[in-house]
């Protein structure tokens, strides 16, 4: 199987749109009955607790160095790790210009979870084709399955951090998905 992981890349994440231009992009391309094929696409491959197809996109530019990580709803860049504390994990990958995921955002966590294994590698190889036939490469990457206990997040920037709120917390005029999980 060819490769299709590659490490994180700061001109990667600087080159995905705002969460405007993504969000445009996403009603311009009709994401919502893309997103409903895809459903079954994550059932079909047994990914969809382990995965969820996300809308690319980023909040504000990172300088050389840092990564966006996210503890306990909020995300804000990260330039290093501290002594006695883990290496932020990916939870966040979008496919590059030369069709390698790679990672977006990340999570920290005292728990550690383990890289892909074989079964999920084989599954994004098939969902980089399904993706571009459809010309939403640029528009979908995957996201780590939260868990069975999310119900969701609605995202919104306050300067440089990325604050998730839970969806009965904010006016419904103010929503729109960003994270499309198969269970949602």
């Amino acid at each position: 199987m060819a490769e299709v992981l590659a490490p994180y890349s700061h001109e990667h994440f600087q080159s995905l749109p705002t969460v405007k231009d993504a969000h445009d992009s996403f009603i311009l391309l009709d994401g919502q009955n893309h997103v409903e094929w895809f459903k079954d696409f994550f059932v079909k491959y047994g990914m969809e607790r382990r995965f969820g197809l996300a809308m690319m996109h980023r909040h504000f530019d990172l300088a050389p160095g840092e990564r966006l990580v996210e503890y306990l709803g909020t995300s804000t860049p990260w330039s290093g790790s501290s002594v006695g504390m883990n290496e932020p994990q990916p939870s966040m990958w979008a496919f590059d210009e030369d069709g390698l995921l790679r990672p977006t955002e990340y999570h920290y966590s005292a728990i550690i979870v383990d890289g892909f294994d074989q079964k999920e590698l084989e599954f994004l190889a098939k969902l980089k084709p399904e993706l571009d036939m459809r010309g939403l490469a640029n528009l979908f990457g995957v996201a780590r399955y939260p868990g069975d206990n999310f119900r969701g997040s609605c995202e919104f920037t306050q300067g440089r951090a990325n604050i998730n709120l839970q969806p009965k917390d904010v006016r419904e005029c103010c929503l729109f998905h960003q994270i499309m999980l198969n269970g949602s």
